[in-house]
């Protein structure tokens, strides 16, 4: 073999490295797809707020909404949104989709009570007041 050879092969070896490489590169983020998580509130809350806020972290995303209503991250991935809580139970589902069309969702369950919540069971008492209030006598 002569020394021309050789510089040859190893010039082929060092481009077909690079290329491997170049290549791996680009399709890095297509082989992790979107990442989305949520890091508060965590899911099962309970809280008497109106206003709740909702953070997280999305990665690898082109499109982001929480509820259908578009949201906007930061350069570093973060986002946080502040949302109103329906009296009772409440489902928060946050969609993240990658340039490459791949969709991941994550949802919290949040419960908002509140001080001055009217009872879903009336007391016996008030129950007994009622049917005497309302029978007649004939």
């Amino acid at each position: 073999m002569t020394l021309r050879k050789i510089l040859a092969y190893l010039l082929a070896i060092a481009i077909a490295i690079i290329l491997c490489a170049y290549i791996y590169n680009q399709s890095k983020t297509y082989l992790k797809g979107p990442q989305l998580n949520i890091t508060s509130p965590t899911s099962g809350t309970s809280t008497d707020q109106t206003f709740i806020p909702i953070e997280g972290f999305a990665g690898n995303v082109s499109f982001i909404t929480m509820n259908d209503n578009q949201i906007f991250i930061d350069e570093s991935g973060v986002f946080k949104e502040k949302l109103l809580l329906a009296p009772g139970y409440n489902i928060i589902e946050v969609k993240a989709k990658d340039r490459f069309g791949r969709i991941i969702s994550r949802k919290v369950y949040i419960t908002r009570t509140s001080k001055d919540e009217v009872p879903a069971v009336l007391p016996v008492q008030s129950i007994e007041q009622t049917k005497t209030a309302t029978t007649t006598e004939d």
